[in-house]
């Protein structure tokens, strides 16, 4: 795009100035001898252990870094895969699984609109 510049060598890449730095290629990213050249505001961790400890405290005590942990970051994945494990395991659909919620969420609605009524009206609907 217009304005874009070639970065050599590429590992100089995530010490650029930037907003956001998402470290996701491999494990120790960052360590002691670049953490001080992390110019980022935000760092979302992807890759496990991208961002060692010693060095996640060094960038939160700059005071401006903010780092987002890869628990929080990856919980997506998590989820999804919560849904996939009994897909996987009884060959279930995903509309057979949520079946059961939906149908029970309408009828406590249901009861919760009868009992509303019988209130209102002071008898049994």
């Amino acid at each position: 795009f217009p304005g874009a510049k070639n970065c050599e060598p590429l590992s100089e890449l995530m010490f650029g100035k930037c907003d956001i730095l998402i470290p996701a290629a491999c494990e120790n990213s960052t360590h002691t001898g670049n953490s001080g050249k992390v110019q980022a505001m935000f760092a979302q961790v992807v890759a496990e252990a991208a961002i060692n400890p010693a060095d996640e405290k060094f960038l939160l005590t700059r005071g401006n870094c903010l780092i987002i942990p890869d628990m929080c970051a990856n919980s997506g994945g998590v989820t999804v895969s919560f849904f996939d494990l009994p897909v996987n395991r009884n060959l279930a659909s995903h509309g057979r699984l949520t079946f059961k919620y939906e149908r029970d969420t309408n009828e406590h609605l249901l009861k919760s609109v009868e009992d509303s009524i019988s209130k209102s009206l002071n008898q049994k609907v």
